[in-house]
């Protein structure tokens, strides 16, 4: 599936990232680099269980792929 939002970057114990979009905040599960925090992305990835990953939100998207939207 692809996703599109504005990465942001959480400073909660380890650290989280999550996408924003219009439905919402989503927490990512993958590598994201940090110069990419408070750009907007287009995320390429599938939505995973996970039981308040980062104190978000209740499913995660494992990201594949991603690439800075234009």
């Amino acid at each position: 599936m692809r996703y599109t939002g504005t990465l942001k970057r959480i400073d909660l114990g380890p650290g989280t990232w999550v996408l924003v979009t219009e439905s919402g905040e989503h927490p990512l599960d993958g590598e994201i680099p940090d110069d990419l925090d408070g750009q907007r992305v287009v995320v390429e990835g599938s939505k995973r269980a996970s039981f308040g990953f980062g104190m978000v939100g209740d499913n995660a998207i494992r990201v594949a792929s991603l690439t800075r939207s234009g």
